[in-house]
């Protein structure tokens, strides 16, 4: 389920930085995470009212989020989260996945998915990591899996080892969530044009001429938000 349409509602009308990573980090398998140190976060509750202020990090493989307990690495269930605000940012779950909210327009918004390309582990060889198969070499290679919600290896132990992995691939991808989102369409031209009928699409096609919409820039996206609210 989605967990947006009172984060929508209680996030403050901004200019965002839409880009996700500012910094000289590049993911791997031994430190599958959005940030290379864990960040001074605040987690909200679906009912808004508690808070809990942790250090935390966006898992690249599960798309979730992972926070300190001591020396331990716990991952949290993401039923009972509204929003996550962390480096400046604001973060939210979809699909129970935890996405980058990077702009709000009327209960619609523009959101931001980075994760890591799953098929870009595996081992065309037959041979995994390790030894192991390729059948389970490509979640096995990503280190920081979850066990009952605690991670396999403490941040003392990821922190040693995080540069020693392979770099990340990732995959980049946007999605548009309407009406307080009960509605998600991936944002491609394809894919929106899909969800619209004919007057819908003239109308689109009139949009995306005059505001001169670019499909893989953000800052066309956060426009193309307005179009939603017409």
């Amino acid at each position: 389920c989605l967990s947006v349409g009172l984060a929508f509602s209680n996030t403050v009308s901004q200019e965002y930085d839409i880009q996700v990573v500012v910094q000289d980090y590049i993911p791997t398998t031994t430190g599958p995470y959005l940030f290379e140190n864990f960040q001074d976060a605040i987690i909200y509750t679906e009912s808004g009212k508690s808070q809990q202020q942790v250090k935390a990090n966006l898992h690249l493989e599960y798309c979730t989020l992972q926070y300190l307990e001591g020396d331990k690495i716990i991952q949290v269930e993401p039923h009972d989260i509204l929003k996550v605000v962390m480096n400046g940012e604001t973060f939210i779950y979809m699909n129970g996945e935890l996405v980058q909210l990077i702009g709000v327009e009327a209960g619609n918004a523009i959101v931001k998915r980075v994760k890591v390309n799953v098929s870009s582990l595996i081992v065309s060889s037959g041979s995994g990591a390790y030894g192991m198969g390729t059948d389970v070499s490509a979640s096995k290679k990503v280190r920081s899996l979850q066990i009952s919600g605690i991670t396999n290896m403490t941040y003392s132990q990821m922190k040693v080892e995080q540069n020693e992995g392979k770099e990340l691939s990732l995959d980049i991808e946007f999605f548009f969530l309407l009406n307080d989102g009960k509605e998600i369409i991936k944002a491609t031209k394809r894919e929106v044009e899909k969800s619209l009928g004919d007057n819908g699409k003239t109308k689109l096609k009139a949009f995306l001429k005059q505001n001169k919409i670019k499909w893989k820039e953000e800052a066309s996206l956060i426009k193309l938000l307005e179009f939603f609210y017409q």
